[in-house]
């Protein structure tokens, strides 16, 4: 448990601690993880949460402990590979583009989310067909997140921006109910329960929903898209050197 200690780096000899499982390293100051960590065979939890990170990239860090961990297994193979073949040991930046973006799928639907215009035609697609549920979810979460970083210190505040989600997208009369596993689901109504279990939520309470959510709009509405008339319009607007013709070739 090395979570809120303002850590700025992480030794490789963690690597060392062959039968870690549970890796707790949330809110420190970290901007990257030694790859090392990728042979640490039975690493099955690795919070990194409310760490500057840049790597791993974000949609791998969206996706959770599984995503990161095979991301840093499939980063060290590649290390290793290098060293074989130089002296010189690689850092994280010098890793393939192929390495880096082990889910093509995330990764776009992550450059979408992020650009005001690619998500402004997702949000008029989704509600073309009365499905933009997921992504006002998403939004919601992003935006609870960030106001309850700024609220850190008024905890009632981000209890009633919670509540306020709860409502909205999970209570029995949600006006828009989201579908996620239902182990999921139990674990937020139970933390709304009862006002003493309110009194636990916090910055991350919507995280792990968040990431189904994620993971749904990646496998569900992302391919309806990328073929919709409003997409094939985004794309044909931009120039062929443009990135995003690279980033939707990788999905093929």
């Amino acid at each position: 448990y090395l979570q809120e200690n303002r850590i700025i780096e992480l030794p490789a000899e963690l690597s060392n601690l062959r039968r870690l499982r549970k890796l707790q390293i949330q809110k420190n100051q970290l901007t990257e993880l030694p790859l090392e960590l990728g042979s640490l065979n039975v690493l099955r939890q690795f919070l990194v949460f409310d760490n500057p990170l840049n790597t791993p990239p974000r949609d791998i860090l969206l996706q959770g402990s599984s995503a990161i961990v095979e991301y840093l297994r499939i980063a060290h193979s590649a290390h290793l590979k290098r060293l074989r073949g130089t002296s010189n040991r690689p850092t994280n930046s010098s890793l393939s583009e192929d390495t880096k973006q082990i889910d093509y799928s995330a990764k776009l639907l992550t450059d979408i989310l992020q650009d005001s215009n690619a998500k402004e035609l997702l949000r008029t697609f989704l509600l073309g067909e009365f499905s933009a549920e997921n992504l006002l979810f998403w939004e919601a979460v992003e935006k609870f997140r960030y106001v309850a970083g700024l609220m850190s210190h008024n905890p009632q505040t981000i209890q009633r921006e919670a509540i306020v989600i709860y409502n909205k997208f999970f209570a029995p009369s949600a006006e828009t109910e989201i579908n996620v596993p239902s182990n999921v689901k139990s674990d937020v109504l139970h933390l709304f329960a009862t006002p003493e279990s309110q009194q636990t939520i916090s910055k991350t309470s919507f995280n792990r929903a968040q990431r189904s959510i994620f993971q749904l709009m990646k496998v569900d509405c992302l391919p309806r898209f990328i073929r919709s008339e409003q997409f094939r319009q985004f794309m044909s607007s931009k120039t062929p050197e443009d990135s995003w013709h690279t980033k939707l070739a990788n999905l093929s």
